[in-house]
């Protein structure tokens, strides 16, 4: 039996409206997902531990991409030179001392100019100074608005770098910062907080207790 040409045309639309569903679905569920960490105020990021020249764990670097899409940098460290040091994010995530060059130039460089003083700046990778104490101990966490996972944690990874000296934000290509005086390969670790080590632990105690062998 024939099926009436309106029928036809009805069972035709409705197998080509249900085709696309499933895709729909699962786009819907990332987006209600990803709504739902923005609501929680979950962040995604990374941690590194880090070292000297002499490869000494000095303390622990965290990556935190936040729900506004804002990227914390935070770092605590002990056994720094007193004074001011510039800090930036570097484009490999390697940190082969001495001079830990294999940590290669800072993310963005060879896009935009060095420093928050040049016109075509700064780097995404550019990061205020941090500023030790008399005891050597240092606490910091700075916002990097343009510092995104992709450029985190891309093939080749990243590092943070701390310098032997201060960051002019003006000096091309990284502010005449100095020496490169520690380390820290930044590693994907899901969700965390500013500082925090993937086992909760203190970054500095930690430290402390790879130093005394405990």
């Amino acid at each position: 039996m024939m099926r009436p040409p309106t029928l036809a045309l009805a069972v035709a639309l409705g197998a080509t409206a249900l085709g696309p569903l499933p895709a729909m679905a699962q786009e819907a569920d990332a987006a209600a997902t990803e709504a739902a960490q923005a609501d929680a105020g979950m962040s995604q990021g990374g941690t590194g531990t880090l070292v000297n020249a002499e490869g000494a764990q000095l303390g622990n670097a965290s990556v935190s991409i936040t729900a506004s899409g804002q990227t914390l940098i935070a770092l605590q460290a002990e056994g720094l030179p007193e004074g001011t040091h510039g800090v930036h994010v570097h484009k490999v995530g390697a940190c082969d001392g001495p001079a830990f060059e294999t940590a290669g130039e800072h993310v963005g460089a060879g896009e935009q100019e060095h420093g928050i003083m040049a016109a075509s700046g700064p780097h995404p990778g550019d990061l205020p100074n941090a500023h030790a104490g008399a005891d050597g101990a240092v606490t910091y966490e700075a916002f990097a608005a343009e510092l995104t996972g992709d450029m985190l944690f891309d093939d080749d990874g990243s590092a943070l770098i701390v310098h032997a000296d201060p960051d002019d934000y003006t000096t091309q290509p990284s502010g005449d910062s100095g020496d490169r005086i520690t380390c820290a390969v930044i590693e994907p670790g899901g969700d965390l907080a500013p500082g925090a080590t993937d086992d909760g632990t203190d970054p500095v105690d930690a430290a402390e207790g790879d130093a005394s062998g405990g």
